[in-house]
């Protein structure tokens, strides 16, 4: 009878060893998916930055110059006793240029 209750009570200590493996294995997985995610966010971060730096080259080439020209036409325009606004085509670089602020101003946004 004792060599039963031995081995019940070995039984017993075996599985709560086993109990207490299975949580540190699982606390050890847990560690590891949040160290793949951690690798995953940066290189999403690295896709970003990249992406942001293209925006800006986008942006800067799009606009360069139009201010400029933007202003000499006024400036002309204003000369020669002409409203600026009156030109049908004014309208359309406005609404331009104030699509390509929006669309490179938005992400701050979000």
């Amino acid at each position: 009878m004792k060599n039963i209750l031995d081995k019940i009570n070995k039984a017993y200590e075996i599985q709560a060893k086993k109990v207490e493996l299975g949580t540190h294995e699982i606390e050890l997985s847990t560690i590891k998916i949040l160290e793949e995610d951690a690798v995953r966010m940066k290189k999403g971060l690295d896709k970003l930055k990249a992406l942001r730096i293209e925006m800006k080259k986008t942006y800067l080439d799009s606009i360069d110059g139009a201010n400029t020209n933007w202003g000499n036409f006024k400036q002309k325009a204003k000369e020669l006793g002409l409203n600026p606004d009156d030109f049908p085509l004014v309208k359309n670089f406005v609404d331009r240029q104030r699509d390509l602020d929006d669309a490179f101003y938005l992400p701050n946004k979000l």
